[in-house]
């Protein structure tokens, strides 16, 4: 999603500014096809920029030499052409789909060149391959790596860490618990630390097979008295305004807050002032 329409838009731009031969583009993917076409059919919702290109005839995710390979026979098809082209297949890791097929039809040439342009996790074909692995099995078959093998950077479609705290800031639930389930152990461990010290959260990356119990607020025993319904709505006010402080000192020291143990105390003190003002006005019934 959006990672191959940047990658047709770019392409277009190499066309028309003459730095990209005129060779076939084939994008086999369904997915990555069906998302392409509702973005060209819905237009009105793109940036003015773009719309500068439509103004003048300039599509930015069409090309004269682009192809959609939807069916399964017009993938086949594609390994069956003769002369140099660019594919764009889907699978990020190279675990499943089209892109084996197309790694067995090409790792094995020397003149091939196989370019990632997204993250390939440990203990997957992909990072065999960037890693430099001689070799790799697919389809049961071992296939020789000697392709040049290629990684670009900037194209992931995830937001990073510091887009993840500030969307996590816009949380007013000072009862909220975060769970870390996407990404390496190390990379998970690390997010968990960032989110403990920016925000006061109870966070926790989980471990294999460990379960925990959710209910909903509505299930629980615990009841809200008149008292805190009154007081409630400063205490949210509060804790928000506490976190958009430690969210722009956040950013401004790139993942250490500014000073240092002053401020940190500080906001732990605040924060336990608000815990303490919930556990005074709400009780069991």
């Amino acid at each position: 999603m959006e990672r191959t329409q940047e990658l047709i838009y770019i392409l277009s731009r190499f066309y028309h500014e003459g730095l990209l031969p005129e060779i076939p583009i084939y994008i086999d993917s369904p997915l990555a096809i069906s998302a392409t076409e509702i973005f060209r059919n819905n237009t009105e919702f793109l940036n003015d920029q773009t719309h500068v290109l439509l103004g003048r005839g300039d599509h930015p995710l069409a090309l004269p030499t682009l192809s959609f390979a939807r069916t399964t026979e017009e993938s086949r098809a594609i390994n069956q052409s003769a002369g140099p082209a660019i594919i764009i297949a889907a699978s990020g890791m190279c675990d499943a789909g089209r892109i084996k097929h197309h790694l067995r039809n090409n790792l094995w040439r020397p003149g091939a060149r196989i370019v990632f342009v997204g993250y390939q996790a440990q203990g997957t074909p992909g990072r065999q391959i960037i890693d430099g692995a001689q070799k790799i099995k697919l389809f049961g078959e071992e296939i020789a790596i000697k392709a040049k093998i290629h990684t670009l950077g900037g194209f992931s479609a995830h937001a990073d860490q510091r887009e993840l705290l500030e969307w996590l800031g816009n949380f007013t639930n000072p009862r909220l618990k975060v769970f870390v389930v996407h990404g390496e152990e190390d990379v998970s461990l690390e997010f968990v630390k960032a989110i403990e010290r920016t925000f006061w959260l109870e966070a926790r990356a989980p471990e294999w097979l460990e379960t925990f119990e959710l209910s909903p607020i509505a299930a629980q025993t615990e009841t809200v008295k008149t008292e805190a319904l009154q007081v409630m709505p400063d205490l949210n006010r509060i804790e928000m305004e506490i976190r958009k402080l430690k969210n722009k000192l956040y950013s401004k020291s790139k993942g250490r807050l500014e000073g240092e143990e002053a401020i940190s105390a500080r906001l732990r003190g605040l924060n336990e002032e608000i815990q303490a003002l919930i556990k005074m006005t709400t009780a069991e019934d």
